[in-house]
């Protein structure tokens, strides 16, 4: 997956700067322009309540990210999309569970790191 779309839509979807936004017969529409890229955000209604519609275009490349949710949090049920129009590449997402606990410092450790002890 890309690393230019794991950055955007994970830490920082929502960046940049607002300069339009209007109500349209399929719901909100906001345009972002962060650096070189336009952000094209839509809402409307899903099979689960909310679905969040996320374009980002730059030149020669468009990504985009569809997530239907029930709450503003997440929630078992809740699905994702992403699809990179350049590449072809698509991934579902599926949410089938929330740990009650964050993992243990053992699920971020690099198994292909030097002196990993395995």
């Amino acid at each position: 997956m890309p690393v230019g779309f794991l950055r955007w839509w994970f830490l920082t979807p929502l960046t940049g700067g607002l300069f339009a936004a209007t109500f349209t017969d399929g719901g909100l529409l906001w345009l972002l322009r962060d650096s070189g890229a336009v952000i094209e955000l839509r809402e409307s209604s899903c099979s689960r309540g909310k679905l969040l519609h996320a374009t980002r275009r730059m030149v020669g490349r468009a990504e985009t990210v569809d997530e239907c949710r029930a709450t503003a949090a997440p929630s078992v049920g809740d699905s994702a999309r992403y699809f990179d129009e350049m590449s072809g590449l698509c991934v579902d997402v599926l949410l089938e569970s929330i740990a009650s606990e964050p993992p243990s410092g053992d699920a971020f450790r690099d198994p292909d790191a030097t002196g990993s002890g395995t």
